[in-house]
């Protein structure tokens, strides 16, 4: 009789593990919205045989791939739970030929607790695997924000950048109040932020969108959201912020490309990248009539030609 009630319980326990569904862990699939992302059931072998040992591998590999893949389930949380702890509850109270039949698997994986073939699981062991199995895929509560642009509410499992402290302080408060905005606002503001408006300051990022914050939106949490026809722009820009900032005393702008370059101030002049001669004084080429005339001399002799055109 006892053999019948833990062939039973063991029947219960694979159909309740195969109605559970996993996401595999490939970067496509984590980026996603939590909700949204792909369900793949697991695959468990229908052999009728229950105590083949080939079977009894595959079913607990399967177990294995769930724990390890930050899965999601398509029942009840908790109703699954329950059926789990019936089905091992009813393990153990049953005979231990149905124990020792599931245990021999030689299944192993970082994040499972799953036993070799050598070793029969026991009570404590089948425990372990049931909150290893269950308690990942049970989804945390879904928090809602209204975001400081767009003033549309969002779930933040669907995409949400906060403010940070700014990367030069040290003593940054970790705890204090974070501004959110949705993944739409934040690509509209950073395609604004290529030529328009301010960047924070050491080109980390942009600067909050509230005001009176002093936190900065970092680039590394948001430069994926990005297409390369913003990202790129962007970057250099935030790249010369922070030449700007660091204030160097020998650091010049090519007035034909933007190109920024270390000049030292005992030159006169220097060749761009760009082909272009460049006075290093000022924002003229340094021609044959630069040559022969200092940066003021230079603008009084275009006041005079701007003089006897109007005439």
């Amino acid at each position: 009789m006892a053999s019948k009630e833990s062939a039973a319980a063991a029947e219960n326990l694979i159909q309740t593990l195969s109605n559970i569904n996993y996401v595999p862990l490939t970067r496509q699939e984590s980026s996603k919205p939590y909700h949204r992302r792909r369900q793949i059931s697991p695959k468990i072998n229908n052999n009728n045989d229950k105590n083949n040992i080939d079977f009894t591998s595959s079913f607990l590999n399967e177990i294995s791939a769930i724990n390890s893949s930050f899965p999601s389930i398509n029942t009840s949380s908790s109703d699954t739970y329950t059926s789990l702890l019936n089905s091992f509850q009813s393990f153990q109270a049953g005979s231990s030929e149905t124990l020792s039949t599931l245990g021999s698997s030689s299944s192993s994986s970082s994040n499972s607790t799953v036993p070799s073939i050598s070793d029969p699981i026991s009570i404590d062991n089948l425990t372990s695997i049931l909150i290893d199995i269950v308690k990942p895929v049970i989804p945390p509560p879904r928090k809602a924000f209204d975001c400081l642009i767009c003033y549309t509410k969002f779930f933040e499992d669907e995409g949400a950048l906060s403010c940070s402290p700014p990367p030069e302080l040290e003593n940054g408060d970790e705890n204090a109040v974070k501004h959110l905005i949705c993944i739409t606002c934040i690509r509209g503001y950073a395609h604004n932020s290529i030529f328009d408006g301010q960047v924070a300051h050491g080109g980390s990022g942009l600067k909050c969108v509230t005001g009176e914050c002093d936190n900065v939106l970092l680039l590394s949490d948001f430069e994926h959201y990005l297409s390369d026809e913003d990202y790129i722009p962007l970057k250099t820009r935030l790249q010369e912020q922070c030449l700007l900032d660091a204030g160097l005393a020998d650091l010049v702008t090519c007035p034909e490309c933007s190109y920024k370059i270390i000049v030292e101030e005992s030159l006169i002049f220097y060749t761009c990248n760009c082909g272009r001669i460049q006075c290093r004084n000022c924002p003229r080429i340094y021609d044959e009539q630069h040559q022969s005339r200092s940066c003021e001399q230079m603008a009084q002799l275009e006041l005079q030609q701007a003089s006897m055109r109007r005439m």
